[in-house]
């Protein structure tokens, strides 16, 4: 289940971002040679994006409860927790010395 929202999650996200704005619009997407350059505070970019996917995940958690039978606040936690860590981590990982 976790595999299905994160897929799908970043199928959404990533697909409502390219489809309209890239190839509907063609705008011009090049990414600059420093990709980081402009952003403030890197944590709190990585928190907003684990949020974004977070909401598409408990909208999607929504629908499936229609289907599934599922104790919906345990897996509400366990999304926001999955992704805060993976927030965390991507940080972590990236932007600390």
């Amino acid at each position: 289940m976790s595999f299905f929202f994160n897929g799908v999650a970043f199928l959404i996200f990533f697909g409502a971002l390219a489809g309209p704005l890239i190839w509907w619009y063609n705008v011009p997407y090049l990414l600059p040679e420093n990709s980081y350059y402009g952003t403030f505070d890197h944590l709190n970019i990585s928190l907003v994006l684990a949020a974004c996917y977070s909401a598409i995940e408990i909208i999607q958690l929504s629908i499936m409860r229609r289907w599934v039978h599922l104790i919906a606040w345990r897996v509400i936690a366990c999304i926001i927790c999955a992704n805060v860590m993976s927030a965390l981590l991507v940080y972590k990982i990236n932007f600390t010395p």
